[in-house]
C-alpha cells in the first residue's frame, strides 16, 4: 500500500491552439488505451534490459486494459503587459475523460526579452529563419490542480464499476490527493 501502481497509457492527441493578442486557447482530444495494451510493461522491461538494470517487478498487478478518451481545454489570458519586457497571464484548464478528470488554475509572470508581438514558430517562419526573433526571459508559474479522477492511479472508469482481478493494484479514492500545487520557474 502507498506505492504508485504499475500502469501505462498509449495514446494519440490532436490539438488546436487559437491565439489572439490577449488569449491563447488550446483544445485537444486524446484517444488510446490504458493498461497492458499500452505496452508500458514491455517498454520499461526493454529499457531496463538495455541499460543492464534490475528487471522491474509488479507489472502483473496493473489495471486492466481500457479505452482512453479525453478532452483537454486550456486558456492563458494576458492581464498585464509592459512593452516586451514583462507580462502576466492567468491560466485555466480542464481535462475530462476516461484517463483523468481535473481542473487547473494558475498564473504566469515572465520578465525579459519576450518579443510578444513577433511571430511564434509557424510554417512561414520555418521557411524563413530570419523572421524568428530571439526570446530570453525568466518565468514563474504557480498552479493548483483539483483532481476528480486519475485512471492511472485509480484504474479505468469501467474498472471502478466491476470487480477487479484479485492481483490488480490501484489507489482507493480516499487515498488520492485531491489538490496538487505546483511551482515551475526557469
Amino acid at each position: 500500500a502507498g506505492d504508485y501502481p504499475y500502469s501505462g497509457a498509449l495514446y494519440l492527441t490532436y490539438g488546436k491552439i487559437v491565439k489572439s493578442s490577449k488569449n491563447e486557447i488550446t483544445n485537444n482530444y486524446s484517444i488510446g488505451v490504458l493498461g497492458p495494451k499500452s505496452f508500458a510493461a514491455e517498454t520499461q522491461i526493454f529499457a531496463h534490459k538495455l541499460i543492464n538494470y534490475t528487471r522491474p517487478e509488479g507489472w502483473n498487478t496493473q489495471i486492466k486494459s481500457e479505452l482512453l478518451l479525453n478532452y483537454g481545454y486550456k486558456n492563458e489570458h494576458r492581464i498585464y503587459q509592459y512593452h516586451d519586457l514583462l507580462d502576466v497571464k492567468t491560466q485555466t484548464g480542464l481535462n475530462i475523460g476516461t484517463a483523468q478528470i481535473n481542473t487547473t488554475i494558475g498564473a504566469m509572470l515572465r520578465i525579459g526579452k519576450l518579443n510578444i508581438n513577433s511571430n511564434d514558430i509557424d510554417k512561414q517562419s520555418l521557411l524563413n529563419s530570419s523572421t524568428l526573433k530571439p526570446k530570453l526571459f525568466f518565468f514563474v508559474n504557480p498552479t493548483i490542480t483539483i483532481i476528480g479522477y486519475n485512471g492511472l492511479l485509480q484504474g479505468g472508469i469501467s474498472s471502478r464499476n466491476r470487480k477487479l482481478k484479485s492481483n490488480t493494484y490501484s489507489i482507493p479514492d480516499q487515498e488520492i490527493s485531491r489538490v496538487i500545487s505546483k511551482l515551475s520557474f526557469g
